[in-house]
């Protein structure tokens, strides 16, 4: 009978509850805002951060590492509430083309000062080291470097 190496498995166990604790509290936080899910709210913050406010789903999804189909189930929700315009590109038809609404930037706004509250709360038991100790093993499991960690969270979580 082969058994599981708990000894191993417990450290990855608790970074998943911690990881799962986490998501919930940005959830109520972002939800409280008007926002759908964390992956909404994840694009809307990456297209804040381009210059025009827009981007390709290509771009968007390779930023936030998600698959095409839950790319476009999100955007298609994100659309309906007029957060995002979707477009074909003008230089290739087959190409689509995510604009944030201003509805979209002024909800986005709004719920960046809840976003950060809840990410402070959640990391306020962390003394500094601590947190630049769990950015570095975090990025270590996903195998990612240090200044390639994905969605920015405008920022404020690495």
């Amino acid at each position: 009978m082969l058994e599981i190496n708990r000894e191993l498995a417990q450290p990855l166990m608790q970074v998943e509850r911690a990881g799962n604790h986490v998501e919930q509290e940005i959830r109520k936080a972002i939800l409280s805002q008007g926002i759908s899910s964390v992956i909404g709210w994840t694009i809307l913050d990456f297209l804040n951060q381009q210059e025009a406010k827009k981007a390709s789903l290509r771009e968007i999804r390779e930023s936030i590492r998600t698959s095409k189909a839950n790319l476009t189930e999100v955007l298609q929700t994100l659309a309906r509430v007029d957060y995002v315009y979707i477009a074909k590109s003008p230089l290739d038809g087959r190409e689509r083309i995510v604009s944030m609404t201003v509805p979209g930037k002024e909800t986005f706004d709004a719920s960046v000062p809840t976003f950060n509250d809840a990410i402070a709360t959640l990391l306020k038991p962390l003394e500094s080291s601590e947190l630049a100790q769990l950015g570095a093993l975090t990025a270590k499991i996903l195998n990612i470097q240090p200044d390639n960690q994905g969605v920015s969270m405008n920022g404020h979580l690495a």
